[in-house]
């Protein structure tokens, strides 16, 4: 479901600031799974 998001766009964007914003204070808390680690989404299935 794409157009069904769970937040809003402007939520992401600000917990996507504030986790960032975090990391870059604290480098020892960065996993491999954190979303800022990510560089797209897998790429989409062919039908």
């Amino acid at each position: 479901m794409m157009d069904a998001p769970e937040i809003p766009d402007a939520e992401y964007d600000r917990l996507m600031r504030e986790l960032r914003e975090l990391e870059a204070q604290r480098p020892d808390l960065i996993t491999p799974d954190s979303p800022t680690q990510r560089v797209g989404a897998a790429p989409a299935r062919r039908r």
